[in-house]
């Protein structure tokens, strides 16, 4: 019995090339508008879109080259060595195919892990050039479009070649060899004048970025110790402004990592763009001239050709503009042309459209642990969910909150961060005894995010009342603390490996999350007053697994669940005021925040940048500039200075009452030096 009828097949065989080819075409079209975005755009949908399309767009295409290869070798055989005319241009189809195993501009590999994989695209390339020779050696007639054949053949070979050889930039082994090959010496300081090589006589904000990448990010991907930075750089300069640098650098960053700027932004890479363009442009012109005679040619075929050359030019063309607009155009410009940063060219205003382009998702998630218990968010169609039991992966999903980081958020990080760097420790005040408070993050930094959280939730929304009396500056000081809570409890429930210290959380959190559902809860209030109800129902799911018998860490699981977090919420609910239970709580996140950015691998922060990038990372890059190390963040809490001795951050009038629009004072500038004069120096404005 045969499955589809002999019209299907013959209509299967007339149309699977034609449509595989044009589908292979629509993929290049998705991949280099999408690829791009994912660098800052935070949504799935682009996730799962630029995931499917990059799987499916090297498989059609080599599917496609598959058919042409068959279909050339078995009309060969048939016809006794004869070539018809539609089947030397179906042939002429292949070399589209080798341009679109290339790939876009915008995107090389989808995560760290294909960069690894770079032989076995370079074996794919072996193969699959192997294939386009073979068909334009049964293919060859000796005609004109023969000729055309090879020049679309060289333009897919140098598309290739450019994506193997980026993936082997990119990858771990290369970055090393790199690091190796630079002859730094990162266990010495930089001066500031060494480090800029002033050679242009002033540099702008693109150019610190740029070789902060080099210097300092990049041997950070590999856990490498990295030189002193020169004060200079941050003496006189906002956070603000720090964060847009850091921002800039990741860009780099995500750039050299999944795209093809490692080679693009060469001379030998924008030689080769120029290429490429120039062949594909001219068998485009040429095309016409070479099937005049259009009666030996099926239109349908010809039509799709037409439309392969279209696609691959405008491909060639968007291209051109991403490069012409991006940041490492401006500084590979700079570059060569210096006098562009004369005064009379007003280089400072070209640069402030470059300045404002989007650089990364400026998101930073939530994940609010009460809201979860309440069911506050149901899910869709939760009866179909739980048959296809896909109810707990998509729930911690759904609960997963974007909100846009705000500014006030980056200058309260910014100014602890500075006065940790002049004062190593910084801590509440010693009247309120802190060890004997909740856990030492520093040894368990999960238990401690999820310890803190609960105590930050809770005692947000019950002394939300008294936290809104207090004025409004405490209260958007509060909301601050609280999006830095959620924020963490977050990357625990959905990007547990940024943050993994090696514990048996895995057991804890679901303990906490599933088992809480066995209660049904109203309100948030009513959630916070039954906690230790709660408490006790996870223990119990515990016990029902079998877990807490054990040795080791299932036994401290228990003591978390049944002494840590209630020990907690009482020690902050009794005999403490309103403000000082707050400045507990923001001190322990001020210091937890930085800490967990600095202990998470280079690899882990280097793979969320292709998902719109981590607030986490930008922390990193704050805390690197600033020559802040984890041990900075793990001083005994007993032994912490007053606040009168030192004037700590959590009494100063800026993390409580943030200026108005209005008040705010002019953005601080970079001091940057002059060629002719490296030692005085010279401010430059950032936008």
């Amino acid at each position: 019995m045969r499955l589809f009828s002999s019209s299907t097949r013959k209509l299967w065989k007339e149309w699977n090339l034609r449509v595989t080819v044009l589908l292979s075409l629509v993929l290049q079209i998705v991949l280099i508008t999408l690829g791009n975005r994912r660098k800052h755009n935070h949504k799935h949908w682009i996730r799962i879109a630029v995931w499917c399309v990059y799987l499916s767009a090297d498989i059609i295409a080599t599917f496609a080259l598959g058919i042409i290869t068959n279909n050339v070798s078995d009309i060969y055989d048939e016809e006794g060595g004869s070539m018809t005319a539609n089947t030397e241009l179906t042939a002429f189809w292949a070399p589209f195919l080798l341009l679109h195993l290339g790939g876009p501009d915008t995107i090389t590999a989808y995560g760290l892990e294909d960069n690894e994989l770079w032989l076995r695209h370079f074996l794919g390339l072996v193969v699959q050039t192997g294939m386009a020779i073979y068909v334009f050696i049964m293919a060859w007639t000796g005609s004109h479009l023969s000729i055309l054949y090879l020049l679309m053949f060289f333009a897919g070979l140098i598309k290739y070649v450019e994506r193997t050889w980026v993936l082997r930039k990119a990858s771990i082994e290369t970055i090393r060899e790199s690091l190796a090959d630079d002859g730094i010496n990162f266990s010495d300081g930089i001066n500031f004048s060494d480090f800029h090589q002033s050679a242009y006589g002033h540099f702008d904000t693109l150019f610190v970025a740029y070789r902060l990448v080099r210097v300092y990010f990049r041997p950070r991907l590999l856990n490498v110790k990295v030189p002193s930075l020169s004060a200079s750089i941050i003496a006189s300069t906002s956070s603000e402004k720090l964060f847009k640098i850091i921002e800039m650098v990741l860009a780099f960053m995500y750039d050299n990592l999944y795209t093809k700027a490692p080679l693009l932004y060469t001379r030998w890479g924008l030689g080769l763009r120029v290429i490429t363009f120039f062949l594909t442009s001219s068998v485009l012109v040429l095309f016409p001239v070479v099937i005049h005679d259009k009666y030996k040619f099926s239109d349908t075929d010809v039509t799709v050709t037409y439309m392969l050359l279209v696609g691959a030019v405008i491909l060639e063309l968007y291209s051109a503009v991403l490069i012409l607009s991006s940041d490492r155009f401006l500084v590979l410009l700079i570059g060569f042309f210096p006098i562009f940063l004369h005064e009379k060219f007003s280089t400072m205003k070209a640069l402030e459209s470059f300045v404002t382009q989007k650089r990364w998702s400026n998101n930073m998630s939530q994940f609010s642990l009460l809201s979860f218990i309440i069911k506050e968010k149901p899910l869709p169609c939760p009866n179909i969910l739980k048959h296809l039991r896909l109810v707990k992966r998509l729930e911690k999903q759904w609960y997963a909150a974007d909100m846009e980081i705000p500014n006030n958020l980056k200058t309260l990080i910014g100014l602890y961060l500075r006065e940790k760097e002049k004062h190593s420790q910084i801590g509440p005040p010693n009247s309120i005894p802190v060890n004997p408070v909740g856990l030492n993050f520093a040894e368990e930094l999960e238990k401690s995010i999820i310890a803190w959280h609960v105590a930050t939730d809770i005692r947000y929304e019950l002394d939300g009342e008294d936290i809104k009396q207090h004025g409004r500056a405490f209260e958007l000081h509060c909301q601050l603390i609280c999006q830095i809570s959620r924020y963490m409890f977050y990357l625990v429930v959905l990007h547990p490996d940024m943050i993994s210290d090696g514990s048996k959380i895995q057991i804890t959190l679901p303990s906490i999350l599933w088992a809480a559902r066995s209660i049904k809860f109203t309100s948030k209030i009513e959630a916070c007053q039954r906690f230790e109800e709660l408490l006790t129902v996870s223990e119990t799911y515990l016990n029902q697994l079998q877990l807490v018998n054990e040795e080791d860490n299932n036994n401290n699981i228990k003591i978390f669940l049944k002494n840590k977090l209630p020990g907690l919420l009482r020690k902050l609910s009794v005999q403490m005021s309103l403000e000082e239970r707050w400045k507990i709580i923001s001190w322990t996140w001020l210091e937890m925040l930085p800490y967990a950015a600095i202990k998470c691998r280079g690899i882990q922060h280097a793979q969320q940048l292709k998902n719109g990038g981590e607030f986490l990372t930008h922390v990193l890059g704050f805390s690197v500039i600033f020559e802040l190390t984890h041990e900075d963040f793990t001083l005994d809490p007993s032994n912490a200075p007053s606040f009168n001795s030192l004037k700590p951050l959590l009494n100063r009038p800026e993390l409580f009452d943030f200026p108005k629009e209005d008040s705010i004072p002019e953005e601080d500038s970079i001091p940057v030096e002059d060629a002719n004069n490296p030692y005085g120096m010279q401010p430059i404005q950032i936008d």
